[in-house]
């Protein structure tokens, strides 16, 4: 199965690299997650543009769990509005992606900042004390 090529759905996600850990925060819903190792390298070369048969062939699993595991990894990020489908026709650059495994491309998700990272500091702070407090109701 050919993966199509994929972007970071920027706006409204951001995401940084601090010491090899990938953290992407959906400012839309405030969700943020942490993705490492494997799944770092992998997130990467997908919002690099890299093509799945590149990410594939960099696997060390066998052909079949890495399909799997990539495929699930991708919908997933999917699901989450962290990537979209790569419209252009630019040619990809061709990302140096380490070997990978298909069981390491699980990541975390947190929910805990969620009214905070989507309060709208204009419209909905609280007028006496500011933002980041709510305005009640």
């Amino acid at each position: 199965m050919t993966m199509a090529r994929y972007r970071l759905n920027n706006p409204p996600v951001i995401c940084e690299i601090v010491e090899g850990e990938v953290i992407a925060i959906n400012l839309d819903s405030g969700v943020y997650h942490s993705l490492r190792g494997d799944a770092a390298a992998v997130w990467s070369a997908i919002i690099a543009g890299c093509d799945g048969e590149t990410i594939l062939a960099a696997s060390l699993s066998p052909a079949d769990a890495a399909q799997g595991a990539l495929d699930a990894f991708v919908e997933r990020l999917k699901s989450l509005d962290l990537i979209v489908e790569d419209q252009t026709d630019d040619t990809p650059p061709s990302p140096d992606i380490a070997g990978w495994n298909a069981d390491g491309l699980g990541f975390e998700s947190y929910e805990d900042m969620t009214d905070l990272l989507g309060l709208d500091p204009v419209h909905e702070a609280d007028l006496e004390a500011g933002w980041p407090v709510a305005a009640a109701g």
